[in-house]
């Protein structure tokens, strides 16, 4: 598993949680949403990335 924890540098296939949170704790600020949308089943989209381990609800 290749990781990095250098802002500015995107991972080449994944990032541990420790460099994620070290990452999130340099920026000054973030800001963002997350959406939940459903289906008439009542399913919950969701998005993998290929730098985590879990699913995260779409958002920006």
């Amino acid at each position: 598993m290749t990781t990095t924890s250098v802002p500015g540098e995107l991972p080449s296939t994944a990032m541990s949680d420790e460099a994620y949170g070290a990452l999130r704790a340099s920026a000054a600020l973030w800001a963002g949403t997350s959406v939940l949308i459903t289906n008439q089943l009542g399913q919950i989209l969701v998005q993998h990335v290929d730098y985590r381990d879990t699913c995260l609800l779409p958002g920006g």
